[in-house]
């Protein structure tokens, strides 16, 4: 069945007419693999897993500091050019089993932010960068 042409009844949850009777997550859940075995859309299959997992969707966020910090101690006494280096040098020798350049930019996109607002980046509130 198409999820374009699937049936879905008007009131999902037993008990949805009783103004006192609300979905509890489980009920939520159940009805969303309902729709996942119905219209084939596996979307609604990995909302209900969601549900009920400990931590927020998305990745986890990576402590960068000391490695920034090492960076910077890197530019400051001239053992690399530019923080590019120094952050390209400090994602090969701490990350070694992942690429230079993707560990480096994430850095540099943590440093950057770090110095637009130095009290309020790793106090802990995600801004999205991880």
């Amino acid at each position: 069945m198409n999820r374009d042409t699937a049936r879905l009844p008007a009131k999902p949850f037993q008990g949805a007419d009783r103004a006192e009777a609300s979905p509890t997550r489980a009920d939520v859940a159940d009805y969303l693999n309902d729709l996942a075995r119905r219209t084939g859309d596996r979307a609604f299959h990995r909302t209900a897993r969601t549900l009920f997992q400990s931590q927020s969707a998305g990745r986890p966020t990576i402590d960068d500091r000391a490695a920034i910090a090492e960076a910077e101690a890197l530019y400051a006494t001239g053992k690399a050019r530019s923080m590019w280096a120094a952050f390209i040098r400090v994602a090969r020798s701490r990350y070694p089993s992942r690429r230079p350049k993707s560990v480096a930019e994430r850095l540099q996109k943590k440093w950057r932010a770090q110095k637009k607002c130095p009290g309020n980046y790793f106090s802990g509130q995600s801004s999205g960068a991880s």
